[in-house]
């Protein structure tokens, strides 16, 4: 895996040409990137979070439904992100309600005219959402 990873991740240089591209969209629809959260280690949210605010493609939310985490780091890593930029929205669940129903919640505040899954411990790279944005346009 780590040795695809390598061959095909792209490379800065890539990188720039995509955001560059972006402006040259006919169609750049909002993607609203949905995440369900429930007691995830800090790194690895923080590192799924990170992973979204480094996209090239800047047409996106990231709606975040905590699903009554009782780790308290997990509230206090969601605000800090929606506090450092506003296309990160957060909502908060009173009772656990798993996976489904989690992500029901996030769904309820997004605003896009796409979708995007992503659980907590994931990683999206950099040129992905502009990959969807692309073959969209």
């Amino acid at each position: 895996y780590q040795n695809w990873l390598n061959k095909n991740y792209p490379t800065p240089e890539v990188l720039r040409t995509k955001k560059y591209q972006v402006g040259n969209m006919a169609y750049q629809p909002l993607i609203s990137v949905i995440m369900p959260v429930f007691n995830a280690p800090e790194v690895f949210l923080r590192e799924a979070i990170d992973s979204v605010l480094n996209q090239v493609y800047p047409h996106w939310e990231l709606c975040i439904a905590d699903d009554a985490s009782s780790d308290n780091h997990v509230l206090k890593v969601l605000e800090e992100y929606s506090a450092k930029d506003s296309r990160i929205k957060v909502v908060c669940r009173n009772e656990n309600g798993h996976i489904s129903r989690c992500s029901n919640s996030a769904l309820e505040i997004a605003a896009g005219e796409f979708v995007a899954l992503l659980d907590h411990d994931d990683l999206l790279i950099p040129d992905a959402l502009y990959e969807v944005a692309s073959l969209l346009n």
